[in-house]
């Protein structure tokens, strides 16, 4: 599963790195949602290590200043096997 899940900055003007710890797992996905719940983005990144740190770089161009709810969602055998969940404010420079 998954033991730590975050995001530097936070909050963020544009860029900011999720950043996970990841004990086991086949595949990951990363969906991030507007604060109304809707879905504007899942990363399913190539490569993942298992015991170690991950990271995700990624940039809010195009989207609104607001709050968003990112869901980090671990698989094994293709079943969701682990979730965690963080807020990431997104504001104007």
């Amino acid at each position: 599963g998954i033991t730590e899940f975050y995001n530097y900055p936070n909050p963020t003007t544009g860029n900011t790195t999720f950043r996970y710890y990841l004990k086991s797992s086949d595949n990951i996905k990363l969906k991030i949602y507007s604060s109304s719940g809707f879905l504007v983005r899942t990363i399913s990144p190539s490569s993942i290590y298992e015991n170690n740190y991950n990271e995700i770089p990624w940039n809010f161009e195009g989207l609104n200043p607001g709050v968003y709810i990112v869901n980090l969602v671990s698989y094994i055998d293709g079943k969701e096997n682990d979730s965690k969940i963080i807020k990431v404010l997104f504001v104007d420079d």
